[in-house]
């Protein structure tokens, strides 16, 4: 058994867990003894004092596991609570899997209120020359340690029944044991509050060291004691990362750079996870690295920007706010130093330039310091799509309309005015071969055909953008007849987060799915551990809520169907 294993359920574990936060049985949490929506029932992981405090991953889960599956049985209708319940025990079967150790029999019994996993490292014998091994370290709480050691005990016993050489270590006054031929596991009981798994017996002595030497832990770190004394929502959920050795885990490219992390902007990450009626809140908090400074904000919006009126609520895909050049240059900048993430956030930006032929920052960013809204919707059949991008009318010298015009121009389209509902509309357009076609010319089998490039209106104090005219269509008419920000499955999403903020992030998930995963093929490998929560997914709503010299909060909600 590897204890790469454990981790990926016991994601999935604390995955199909979460959603149990996903409807409204509040009449019944308010009368039980089952209060989970409240937060946890410790205010921090005790566990995290056996985490270096510079691991790239920590992760906690701040509840007992049988309170939660109690909580299960209440969200599921009856007709499909078989199914959920055979679900949930496949998972736990998985996660034990080649241990001969039954969930419900071996270990229900002592399992405390708390259970956190932790990759403590990137290669643990630190030698490139044998290859990397990560660290991991998983530490559960106990109600009964002597039970959590009979466990042990008994699984130890099994192994070597099968033939497994044994190895009893006494550390620090700490009995450790594992395989002699280090390829299993390594486990260990402390007092009687904690039972450790991990996957080497480095990995369990360099724990005990953390927990005995309180500067080397987790707990006593300064940005993370920081987190937890500025997020007060009640916390089913922690997870705190370290940046810069997270994308060296991810990314071989930035292993080198990750175990220096001084020339990234962001050293870590807290995420805080919240049971909601409606899903899953998440309140984050960005830190930047030591030698790097934010400049502090106050969000500036206290309600949707009224951009949004032109997005029609078909839109799966809808980012609004305000000064889209600050946005974009905050991107840049605070995504440089990662590899992953700058192909995620740089390169769409560099593809768009390539196809359009155009400097987005010089030519649309700068033109837009005021509201912004974009939608990303189907079009009426097939799983093509159009977009929408709606910019305030801004007095400067210079429109965006005029100079998406002039780079219009100087790739040869003609810009033609035409009039939709009363409005006068601008469509760039050009005329190419089109194959297939007859012609008047023997021997010729090839026609024209207009190719539109684009349409733009001007509608009252907003200037609209649009990659076709029907979406130009559904832009006027969502004004009319309903827009996104009328759209209940939008306010819903909102609702819980912050009023004041710098604007959203919306992916209506429930809707777009099919048209998600083929655009972005990397969305299928979140299924591997993800399917339970990804398949209850109704939408994700993203906010900022403006930073501080050193800090940057934003909040995101999951909002779950049942």
């Amino acid at each position: 058994m590897k204890l790469r294993s454990f981790y990926y359920g016991l994601a999935a574990i604390v995955l199909v867990l979460l959603l149990i936060g996903g409807s409204s049985f509040s009449w019944f949490i308010s009368r039980s003894p089952l209060k989970l929506l409240e937060g946890g029932t410790i205010a921090s992981p005790a566990g995290m004092a056996f985490v270096p405090k510079q691991a790239p991953v920590a992760i906690s889960l701040l509840a007992n596991l049988s309170q939660l599956e109690a909580l299960l049985e209440l969200k599921v209708p009856p007709e499909n609570r078989r199914r959920s319940r055979a679900s949930l025990n496949t998972i736990k079967s998985s996660l034990l899997d080649n241990t001969g150790l039954d969930y419900q029999q071996d270990i229900e019994p002592w399992l405390g209120n708390e259970v956190t996993f932790a990759v403590t490292n990137l290669d643990i014998d630190r030698d490139r020359a044998n290859g990397r091994q990560p660290g991991y370290l998983l530490i559960a709480k106990t109600r009964d340690g002597e039970s959590a050691r009979e466990l042990l005990e008994l699984f130890w016993q099994r192994k070597a029944i099968a033939g497994t050489n044994l190895v009893f270590e006494s550390y620090n006054g700490v009995e450790i044991i594992y395989s002699q031929d280090l390829d299993s596991v390594a486990t260990s009981v402390v007092g009687s509050r904690f039972a450790l798994v991990a996957n080497h017996p480095k990995v369990l002595r360099d724990a005990i060291n953390n927990a005995q030497s309180p500067d080397a832990n987790l707990i006593n770190y300064p940005q993370y004691q920081q987190a937890l004394a500025t997020i007060e929502n009640p916390r089913i959920g922690l997870v705190f990362l370290n940046l810069p050795l997270l994308a060296g885990l991810i990314d071989e490219r930035d292993l080198l750079e990750g175990e220096r992390g001084s020339d990234r902007f962001y050293q870590n990450l807290a995420i805080f996870l919240e049971l909601n009626p409606e899903g899953i809140l998440a309140e984050t908090e960005l830190f930047t690295a030591a030698s790097q400074e934010l400049t502090a904000v106050n969000p500036v919006l206290s309600a949707p920007v009224k951009a949004l009126q032109y997005i029609p609520q078909s839109s799966i895909l809808v980012a609004a706010g305000t000064n889209l050049e600050q946005l974009s240059q905050n991107l840049q900048t605070e995504s440089s130093g990662y590899n992953f993430l700058s192909e995620l956030v740089i390169n769409p930006f560099q593809e768009i330039q390539k196809r359009w032929k155009l400097q987005l920052e010089e030519d649309i960013f700068t033109k837009v310091s005021g509201e912004y809204a974009l939608g990303w919707l189907p079009r009426r059949k097939g799983l093509e799509t159009d977009w929408i991008f709606v910019a305030e009318k801004i007095d400067t010298e210079g429109s965006l309309s005029d100079r998406l015009d002039e780079i219009a121009r100087e790739q040869n389209y003609s810009i033609g005015p035409f009039d939709l509902q009363d409005k006068r509309i601008y469509a760039w357009t050009k005329l190419i071969k089109e194959s297939g076609k007859n012609t008047t010319q023997a021997g010729k089998n090839e026609g024209l055909k207009t190719q539109v490039r684009g349409v733009r209106a001007t509608v009252g104090n907003y200037e609209i953008f649009t990659s076709s005219i029907n979406a130009m269509n559904d832009a006027i008419n969502a004004s009319q007849k309903g827009s996104i920000a009328t759209h209940s499955k939008f306010e819903d999403s909102i609702a819980i987060l912050e009023k004041v903020n710098d604007g959203y992030f919306y992916l209506d998930w429930d809707s777009g799915r099919e048209i998600i995963e083929r655009k972005f093929p990397l969305i299928k490998l979140l299924e591997a551990v993800g399917k339970p929560i990804l398949d209850r997914l109704n939408t994700v709503t993203i906010s900022s809520y403006g930073s501080g010299n050193k800090e940057r909060k934003v909040g995101v909600f999951l909002k779950l169907g049942d």
